[in-house]
């Protein structure tokens, strides 16, 4: 493992801790019934309020539901996870971007739910760790998204030349 590889496995490593530290006390009351599972957005929106973060975009409010959604800023969550889980796990993950018009960036975050399954878990936790470094996401942060915004909309653009079946490639299929 490289330093840059071993340096991210073990901050990879402490928001999975940490995390896992954060929803235990909510989490040893509930109890979900076999199949049960939920979408990804929801994990993150509630990560983001749970450390009661403001989002805005050019100074206007936005709710982190909206932020979260696979229309809006989830295909750049996507995007990094995926790659960051083919480097450290030389694993899929599962999650697909799907070419949409009507998205944000041009391409929709098509995500597996969150289930008690342990890739599904794996695939929450690095989207976690993304999201947190990502967004800079820490106990009541205001979080402008503009550049996050503008990075990613010219990141996707030049990506979309990439499709195969109306979804992006990921780089290690190219």
């Amino acid at each position: 493992m490289t330093g840059l590889a071993a340096a991210d496995h073990m901050q990879l490593l402490r928001d999975s801790a940490a995390a896992s530290m954060l929803f235990a006390d909510d989490l040893a009351d509930v109890s979900l019934p076999d199949g049960a599972a939920v979408p990804l957005s929801k994990v993150l929106a509630a990560f983001a309020e749970f450390y009661r973060c403001k989002f805005s975009y050019l100074g206007n409010p936005i709710g982190s539901d909206v932020i979260f959604a696979g229309e809006m800023l989830l295909p750049a969550v996507i995007w990094e996870s995926q790659i960051k889980g083919h480097q450290l796990l030389q694993a899929d993950l599962g999650c697909r971007l799907r070419l949409d018009s009507a998205s944000l960036f041009g391409v929709c975050a098509i995500v597996p739910f969150v289930t008690g399954h342990m890739a599904d878990i794996v695939r929450a936790l690095l989207c976690l760790h993304t999201t947190r470094n990502l967004f800079l996401i820490a106990p009541d942060a205001s979080v402008e998204i503009s550049m996050i915004v503008d990075t990613y909309k010219r990141h996707f653009e030049g990506l979309l030349e990439h499709t195969k079946d109306g979804e992006i490639q990921w780089p290690h299929q190219v």
